[in-house]
């Protein structure tokens, strides 16, 4: 068997099989580089031309310039490299489109060059006359497609003109399907998906139905960001994803749709963030009680950082309980309890369960000083400073860790957002020279 391999707009060969898995072996070619038998008519991934017979005709694809000694210049086709965001499936809900986020796993596999690649990119042609701009022309767009469950299988169909065919909202339940339907066979070709401007965003490929073939994901700016390969409905091999700014986030390859082998993070500068190493979806750990005595250890080091820290604050600070707010002259001050007193010192409030609430110093009855709470998990909220009762910065965290973007104070000026334990919005205050208004 003979083949063409057609990479970055260039058509090379043609080589014989062994030839070809030394080139991928070398990371010269990938697996998803396209490749066409001579006789054959159609370009199809590396991979599946080296599952297929050989054709029986004996045309040949347009030729380009062959190289001598090695089919192509090395670029950042390192096959042992990269990471992962996983890639996003779209599923057809009425006459819509909705994105459901398989989750974006970035990990990780040796190092390469940056790529960047738009939908007009031509390292996706398999030629003059084969190319993605041509796959992308000739798909149909993907909210004429709908799921469908035949014989206990989920498959893609041409949603049918008189919309008699049920659509699947949950998808575990298997509904009837009309005698037009059954003889109807599911889809195989390409669908994509456009954003309001008509820039591609979505592409992908089926055969009787499943999603068999590449994958892209593209940004609303044309910026490529997602790269797979799928085999009977399942991403298999490899998987490519970048950052908005065109740097390589992740790179790796999937087997029977889960991660498997070496991954490779990179950060959006373009260097290599972490690696990690799979075995069909489970990251190789020597044993379960590793993992543990890490998350241990992990949780008694933040224990001993924040006794070190607050431990002593803690234990002098006074119950906010034990002092009462009152109105003096237009400002809200704390007072000891049942006394004419200011109070200045720390003060603390106390989850039911015991955990540390907040920490808050007052100053002559007023807030002056670090203001520190914690969401009842333990888990830091917000950390701000007050002078003279007037809040002059703010940082607040989410209940996961992250930090909050849209907190923002500087020099009392600003936003705070604030958040129950279960993620979502609790408030939302603006303040203007330390002073909360609106």
């Amino acid at each position: 068997m003979q083949i063409y391999v057609s990479k970055d707009g260039q058509q090379y060969g043609p080589y014989n099989a062994e030839q070809i898995r030394e080139f991928l072996a070398q990371g010269s070619f990938v697996p998803t580089d396209f490749a066409c038998q001579v006789g054959g008519t159609e370009w199809i991934t590396i991979e599946k031309t080296l599952k297929e017979k050989a054709p029986t005709t004996t045309a040949d694809p347009q030729r380009h310039q062959v190289p001598q000694k090695q089919p192509v210049q090395q670029q950042s086709t390192h096959a042992d490299s990269l990471a992962k965001k996983k890639v996003i499936l779209w599923s057809s809900i009425g006459g819509g489109v909705v994105v459901t986020a398989v989750l974006i796993w970035l990990l990780v596999g040796g190092s390469g060059s940056d790529v960047s690649e738009s939908n007009q990119s031509s390292a996706e042609s398999p030629d003059a006359n084969s190319t993605l701009e041509k796959i992308i022309a000739e798909a149909i767009d993907h909210s004429r497609l709908e799921l469908r469950v035949k014989k206990g299988e989920e498959l893609h169909y041409i949603r049918l003109q008189s919309g008699t065919a049920p659509i699947i909202h949950d998808r575990t339940i298997p509904v009837e399907i009309s005698e037009e339907e059954i003889t109807q066979k599911p889809f195989s070709g390409a669908s994509k998906s456009m954003d309001k401007n008509g820039q591609i965003i979505f592409l992908t490929q089926y055969k009787d139905g499943k999603q068999d073939g590449l994958t892209f994901l593209w940004s609303e700016k044309g910026q490529m960001l997602e790269k797979s390969t799928w085999e009977d409905g399942k991403t298999e091999g490899h998987f490519t994803a970048w950052h908005e700014n065109g740097k390589k986030a992740a790179e790796g390859n999937f087997k029977d749709d889960k991660e498997h082998g070496l991954w490779v993070y990179y950060n959006e500068d373009g260097t290599e963030k972490e690696r990690k190493t799979f075995n069909d979806g489970e990251r190789f750990l020597k044993k379960e009680q590793d993992l543990a005595r890490i998350r241990a250890e992990e949780e008694l080091r933040r224990d001993e950082e924040f006794g070190k820290k607050y431990g002593k604050i803690i234990a002098e600070a006074i119950n906010l309980k034990k002092l009462e707010r009152k109105l003096n002259g237009g400002e809200s001050l704390f007072y000891e309890l049942n006394e004419q007193t200011l109070y200045s010192g720390w003060t603390k409030s106390i989850y039911d369960n015991g955990q540390i609430d907040s920490l808050l110093q007052l100053k002559d009855g007023k807030k002056d000083g670090v203001m520190t709470s914690w969401y009842e998990n333990g888990q830091k909220a917000a950390e701000g400073n007050f002078k003279d009762g007037d809040l002059m910065s703010a940082v607040v965290w989410k209940p996961n860790g992250e930090k909050c973007p849209h907190t923002n104070i500087v020099d009392g000026n600003g936003v705070v957002v604030g958040y129950k334990d279960n993620g979502n919005e609790q408030y939302r205050f603006f303040f203007q020279d330390g002073k909360r208004v609106g």
